[in-house]
């Protein structure tokens, strides 16, 4: 099984052992509910901007029978990098006697406050969708469910004083199945024919159904951010929002995500994941476009990636694309498509 982990400028096959970690210009603990604290990358872009932005880039390639995945990350305006992304082209443990190559998983995690909860996630994710029951007897929605559910318990259990957070959206291939699961802001949209087709919606404090559990929780909505300070209402860690009182579901900061499954067909081109900072930028199907121009000048999707983020790139530090980036371009072969679907016609026959 071959699988890639990134972050803080380091590529790691399989899982690494030891998360490395790095020491950051900024902190942020917010000891009290509501207290604005002004080098909170969610309250103050322009306390955490650099005088120029770091536009050097990490990349990669991967391919199998199924997939080309490119993906690529940049820190931009912001003095550290807190994202990260986990690639994997099988998957063990999958029901019915699949083969591992039948599965494939690629997920994004913008940290925010730092960048261990977003490592951690990104190191573990696999092995907590993997590793239960619900997978192995094919729930597969059910599974991911608790897998953000167990492992944000997990973060907290390990790292029982680390204020940080970050989102999460993770795609889940099982043969012709995808299953896309997100807390917060990151984005997952396919092409399908040729036009966006979202798999996720934003997670944002605004929201009637997000607002109402906020408040339920005991925070409050304040310039649209819980509390006054995060611009996002579902997350991995972020602990001081979080009440052990109350049921992961309830919490004003829930862990808990939604999962959208659908059916590949034919007209299914790929599914891109990226970080808000290139959403704040473009809409759906400007970056789907821009993606399948790309596709089709030189077919290279690390590339792809690059000049996406260096053309969502804020020209002055506080504009929209201020924020570090990472985008993840996974894209079905066409003979996979077409053998899922000579393999679904003969069953149905």
């Amino acid at each position: 099984m071959f699988s890639v982990t990134l972050f803080h400028h380091g590529i790691f096959i399989l899982v690494p052992s030891v998360i490395s970690t790095s020491t950051h210009l900024l902190t942020y603990r917010q000891k009290l509910r509501g207290v604005m604290d002004l080098f909170s990358p969610y309250t103050s872009h322009a306390q955490t901007a650099l005088c120029a932005p770091v536009k050097d880039k990490y990349s990669l390639l991967m391919e199998d029978d199924k997939v080309r995945v490119g993906a690529s990350s940049m820190q931009g305006w912001r003095n550290s990098m807190e994202d990260a992304h986990t690639i994997h082209l099988s998957l063990p443990n999958l029901p019915f006697h699949m083969a591992p190559e039948d599965g494939a998983m690629a997920a994004v995690f913008d940290g925010h406050s730092g960048c261990k909860t977003a490592q951690f996630a990104a190191s573990h994710m696999l092995k907590w969708i993997t590793s239960s029951d619900l997978f192995a007897s094919g729930n597969i929605e059910a599974a991911i469910r608790s897998a953000f559910v167990r492992g944000d318990a997990v973060i907290h259990r390990s790292m029982p004083y680390e204020q940080s957070g970050c989102t999460g959206n993770c795609i889940l291939l099982v043969q012709n199945h995808l299953y896309c699961s997100n807390v917060g802001d990151s984005r997952a949209v396919m092409c399908r024919g040729g036009v966006p087709f979202p798999l996720s919606e934003d997670h944002k404090p605004t929201l009637p159904k997000e607002r109402e559990r906020i408040k339920k929780a005991g925070c409050f909505v304040q310039n649209g951010r819980v509390n006054g300070v995060l611009s996002l209402s579902r997350a991995l860690g972020d602990f001081s929002f979080k009440d052990q009182g109350l049921k992961p579901e309830e919490q004003a900061i829930s862990p808990v995500p939604d999962v959208v499954h659908v059916t590949l067909t034919p007209q299914d081109e790929f599914v891109i994941i990226a970080c808000d900072g290139v959403w704040e930028k473009l809409s759906n199907k400007k970056v789907i476009n821009f993606v399948r121009d790309e596709i089709g000048e030189h077919g290279d999707l690390s590339l792809a990636c690059e000049r996406l983020m260096d053309f969502c790139l804020a020209p002055v530090a506080g504009s929209p694309g201020s924020d570090n980036m990472t985008v993840v371009i996974v894209q079905f072969k066409s003979i996979f498509l077409r053998k899922l679907e000579s393999e679904f016609v003969c069953t149905h026959v």
